[in-house]
């Protein structure tokens, strides 16, 4: 009977793993549709109706218009000027009490998730640092040859949690290990300090 108990019992806590990250996936992403949705879309059909007296309300039209805006802001971003701009703002929001600690922590999250979504890092690996025999979860950069033909790897070294900052370090082929992780587990192991691990230690 008590056999029974467990078997059921880590059933349903597996279960509930499973479950319960989709389920909070689901509402965040609905809740943040709906409210992206209706504040722009508002503002759209209230201007619409203005200019077109037959106008009818488009399902999803505040999605639409947020994507084209997001998408000239990311054409802009890419100016110079807009850049300066972009930086001056940033500064100036970095110095404002309340607003810099909420600010600093969302942009060195979006910056690690953009960081982590390029293609700069060709794959997770396992370096020794900082002694032997002590080894840390990095992304290999590149590769190179010294004067004699020796081969290197550069390993960019993340901290955490925060994964923007860290090292770059060079290390001769042999010393690379592979991770057994993508790209993207890998940050998220560092981002949790290894509560959410799904690769293989060396």
């Amino acid at each position: 009977m008590r056999r029974l108990y467990l078997h059921i019992k880590n059933r349903l806590i597996s279960g509930l793993l499973i479950l319960v990250p989709l389920i909070i996936t689901y509402f965040i992403i609905s809740f943040l549709f709906r409210s992206v949705n209706s504040l722009i879309a508002t503002h759209v059909n209230t201007i619409l109706r203005k200019y077109f007296t037959d106008f009818k309300e488009v399902p999803g039209i505040g999605i639409i218009v947020s994507i084209i805006i997001i998408y000239i802001i990311g054409m802009l971003g890419s100016s110079v000027i807009i850049k300066k701009f972009i930086s001056f703002g940033e500064k100036l929001l970095t110095k404002i009490p309340l607003i810099k600690p909420v600010y600093s922590s969302v942009k060195q999250l979006v910056d690690a998730l953009s960081i982590s979504s390029s293609s700069s890092f060709r794959q997770a690996v396992y370096v020794q640092y900082p002694k032997e025999n002590v080894f840390a979860l990095g992304f290999l950069t590149n590769d190179f040859k010294d004067g004699a033909g020796k081969e290197y790897y550069s390993v960019f070294l993340p901290t955490t949690p925060n994964p923007t900052s860290g090292y770059l370090l060079f290390y001769p082929k042999s010393d690379v290990i592979p991770a057994g992780m993508s790209v993207e587990e890998a940050f998220t192991a560092i981002m949790s300090g290894a509560i959410v691990f799904k690769g293989e230690l060396p």
